[in-house]
This record gives structure tokens, sequence and C-alpha cells, in this order.
């Protein structure tokens, strides 16, 4: 059963009942995985020294802390919401897990950036402060925020996968394929969450997509 949202409000998203606690679930699930990928590579990093792997690690640790953030609220809030399809907007969460949410955003997008500024391999401190803060400004300044934030995510992304497609066709590595089919899945799912304010499908299978592209790092970790 669906419920009309009201045309004032700005809507999280939409998840249809039978969902509600699978989500929370799979965000923490990938809160781990990105945590993990980060203490790998800053123990590399110990090894190599290598700028971009630090950014690399600094990348999937602010993701980390964005998935952990996005679980929690959806554990603390959802239960107190309409049964069928409820529904999260910035006018009913309280003032603390609007905070919250800001922050997932946030770490999410500054943890794209990070990735972004490590396929750059460049070493200007300068340069990643404007990487980061002109996106930022760009979704505070949004009356649709959230939507705005997915396709800024979807935008650093593209670049990603861009940079490992170039990278794989350069060097033929499986590894490189199994990365760059990952951020392809991440890329899809967070192109999903564009729509998950208005419909309930998107929601759903965006999360089944982000699950597809944390296997695939997941399994690239094993083989590493």
């Amino acid at each position: 059963k669906h419920k009309s949202p009201s045309s004032h409000m700005t809507y999280f998203y939409l998840i249809p009942s039978w969902f509600l606690g699978f989500d929370s679930a799979l965000e923490l699930l990938f809160g781990i995985i990105t945590l993990i990928i980060a203490g790998m590579s800053a123990y590399v990093y110990k090894i190599t020294k290598e700028n971009n792997i630090k950014h690399f690690s600094v990348a999937f640790f602010l993701m980390s802390a964005s998935y952990l953030i996005w679980a929690t609220i959806n554990i603390s809030v959802v239960h107190t919401l309409a049964q069928g399809v409820p529904l999260l907007s910035l006018e009913n969460l309280s003032h603390i897990w609007r905070l919250g949410l800001y922050g997932y955003i946030a770490l999410f997008t500054a943890g794209l950036v990070t990735l972004v500024y490590a396929t750059l391999n460049i070493k200007r401190s300068d340069i990643y402060y404007l990487m980061v803060g002109l996106p930022l400004i760009g979704i505070a300044g949004s009356l649709q925020k959230l939507i705005i934030f997915r396709i800024v995510a979807v935008f650093l992304l593209s670049f990603i996968v861009y940079h490992y497609l170039l990278e794989w066709i350069d060097k033929k590595n499986p590894k490189t394929l199994i990365v760059l089919f990952a951020f392809v899945f991440l890329l899809a799912s967070n192109a999903g969450l564009i729509f998950s304010p208005f419909y309930t499908s998107p929601y759903v299978v965006s999360h089944i997509i982000e699950l597809g592209a944390y296997t695939l790092f997941t399994f690239s970790l094993v083989r590493t």
C-alpha cells in the first residue's frame, strides 16, 4: 500500500515495509567492507609510502563512516514511521538525525572526491580543498540536497569508472577489471537512488546492486 507524499516535504527515500531491516543490515555490511579495504590500504601505505594509496585508504575510511551513520539513522528512525511504505523526510527527522544525514552526505561525498584525487596522483592540498569544497557547497545550497548529492556521486563515480577503464585497456589486469565492475555497480546504485524519493523499487534494486559492488570489492581483496 502506497502513501502519497506531501508536495512540500523533501523525502530521503520511499521503502517497502518488507525491506525494513534488510537495508540497515546491508549498510552495516558495506561499512564493514569499506573499513577493511581502508585498513588494508593503510597497511600497504606503511610499506610503500605511496601517496595515492594513502588517499585511497582515507577515501574508504570516510565512506565506511558514512555507511555506518546511514545504517544508524535507519535503525533508529524507521521503526517510528508508518507501516506500508514509510516516509523519511528532512522535515520529520529529529534535529540530531538530520545532522547525521548531512554528515552521511558530507562523508560519502568527501570519500568519493578523495578517490578521484587518488586516481589523479597529485600532491596539492589546495586542489584537494577545492575538490572537496565545491561539491559540498553545491549540495548545501540546493533545495533538493539528497537528489543533488546522488547526482554529484554519479558524476564522481563516472570519472573513477573511466579511470579504471583506461587502466584496464592499458594493462589488461584481471584485478583491475574486477575493481572496474565494482565501481560500475556502485555508479549504477547511486544512479538508481536518485529516484528513491519518488518510487520504492529503486531503493531496493540499488541496495542489491551495491551488494554486488562490495561482493566484487571483497573478491578482489581475497585475491590480493
